[in-house]
C-alpha cells in the first residue's frame, strides 16, 4: 500500500510538470507576433564604374574561348562616400571581396527602418 502511493505521489509530480510546461493557449492568437524584417548589418555590393573597374580574364582549360570578368575595385573610402551621399550611420564595415561590403549598424533596425535605409542606399 505505501509503494502504492509513492507510485501514484511520482505520476501525480510528473503530470504537473508536463502540464506546467505546456505551451501557452492564447483564443486570440494563433501565430507569433511579427515586427516585420530586422538588421545589424547589410551587405553592400558596388557597381563597377570607369574609376573604379578591373578586368580579369579566365581561360578554362576545357574551352578554347576566354572570360572576362569586369569587377569593382572598392576602398573603405568608397564605403565613407557611401555613408556621407546617404546619410547611412555605420559603425563599422569590413570588406568580403574586392567589391562587397558589410556595414555594421551602431543599433539594430526593425520593420519600417530597415525597409527605408534599404531604399536610401539603393538609390
Amino acid at each position: 500500500m505505501r509503494r502504492m502511493t509513492w507510485v501514484w505521489a511520482v505520476v501525480a509530480m510528473i503530470a504537473a510538470s508536463a502540464v506546467s510546461q505546456a505551451a501557452e493557449w492564447n483564443p486570440v492568437r494563433r501565430e507569433p507576433l511579427r515586427i516585420g524584417p530586422e538588421a545589424s548589418r547589410i551587405i553592400v555590393g558596388f557597381k563597377a564604374t570607369a574609376a573604379n573597374a578591373t578586368t580579369t580574364t579566365v581561360r578554362p582549360r576545357l574551352q578554347a574561348q576566354a572570360v572576362r570578368i569586369v569587377e569593382a575595385r572598392t576602398t573603405r573610402s568608397d564605403v565613407l562616400a557611401l555613408t556621407q551621399r546617404t546619410g547611412v550611420a555605420v559603425a563599422r564595415s569590413r570588406q568580403i571581396t574586392p567589391d562587397m561590403h558589410v556595414l555594421y549598424l551602431p543599433r539594430r533596425l526593425y520593420g519600417g527602418d530597415v525597409l527605408s535605409t534599404l531604399a536610401k542606399l539603393r538609390a
